[in-house]
């Protein structure tokens, strides 16, 4: 075998420089790789509203009393053009959902039963993350089935999922079954049979999709970071900022942020002053 002056023979030489060639492809890959990692990282990807929106519309399974953005409306006025259409998006594991139900929704539910108020309800499931058994997108699939199939206790169903006894934690989650969710709509006086087959996951696909969507609505991006967070309250397709209101505050400042007097809330003579297309009183 001949060696040449630095000992090494001719094949080892050409070992040698494949060896080299390779290790200086695989760091050019690698510093690719982590420059995509932190470009990525720096550069989220952009979700389209309109591709998403495209993607609820196919949805071949979903209930007709919702409305093309995923809301269930429901009214008892008269004239519901007269009087403000209030929103609610909400995930049914949402804490800060439960807080604000908890206190709100007692006026709500006067302002809706006494036709001072329209009714627009957004289940939504982002939370699933912090579940082992996918709670929201159960509890909203049964949401949106009792909507399509007994309308009228859908405000109540919403206060039930926040009973301070049931909703489930957030960080220290613990399985609810379906039973469990069922027995919620029976005791917010969802007939047992539509109860029963709501949990039936119907419109889990729908739930996902209205979600993804919701998600994706510039003009419901309001926290600090540019994102989408619940909940979130619509006053006539305003956004209403409870800002650093105290929770015990916030009947008395919605009610007065529709144009209505505190000691009108549940009249039927009494309507808010904004109608159907004002903005929420500053």
């Amino acid at each position: 075998m001949e060696l040449g002056k630095d000992g090494f023979s001719q094949k080892e030489r050409r070992q040698q420089t494949i060896i080299g060639v390779i290790a200086s492809v695989l760091a050019v890959v690698l510093v690719a790789v982590i420059a995509f990692v932190i470009y990525r990282a720096n550069h989220p990807t952009v979700v389209s509203e309109g591709s998403e929106y495209a993607q609820l519309q196919k949805v071949s399974d979903k209930p007709k009393n919702a409305n093309v953005s995923g809301g269930f409306v429901a009214s008892k006025s008269a004239d519901p053009k007269k009087v403000p259409t209030v929103s609610v998006f909400f995930d049914p594991m949402c804490p800060s959902c439960g807080m604000v139900d908890r206190a709100l929704s007692p006026t709500l539910t006067k302002l809706y039963n006494a036709g001072q108020a329209n009714i627009e309800l957004h289940p939504l499931a982002f939370l699933d993350r912090s579940s082992s058994d996918q709670y929201s997108t159960r509890a909203a699939s049964s949401f949106a089935y009792v909507g399509e199939h007994d309308p009228e206790h859908l405000l109540a169903y919403m206060s039930a999922l926040y009973d301070e006894k049931f909703q489930p934690s957030e960080t220290n989650y613990q399985p609810v079954s379906d039973a469990k969710i069922a027995q919620q709509a029976i005791a917010a006086g969802v007939d047992s049979a539509v109860a029963s087959q709501s949990v039936k996951g119907q419109y889990k696909d729908w739930v996902a999709k209205v979600t993804a969507y919701t998600i994706s609505r510039k003009e419901l991006q309001r926290s600090s970071q540019g994102t989408f967070a619940t909940p979130t309250i619509l006053i006539n397709g305003h956004y209403w900022a409870m800002n650093d209101a105290l929770i015990g505050d916030l009947p008395h400042d919605f009610v007065a942020d529709i144009g209505l007097p505190d000691a009108a809330v549940g009249s039927k003579t009494v309507m808010p002053s904004i109608g159907s297309d004002g903005k929420p009183v500053e």
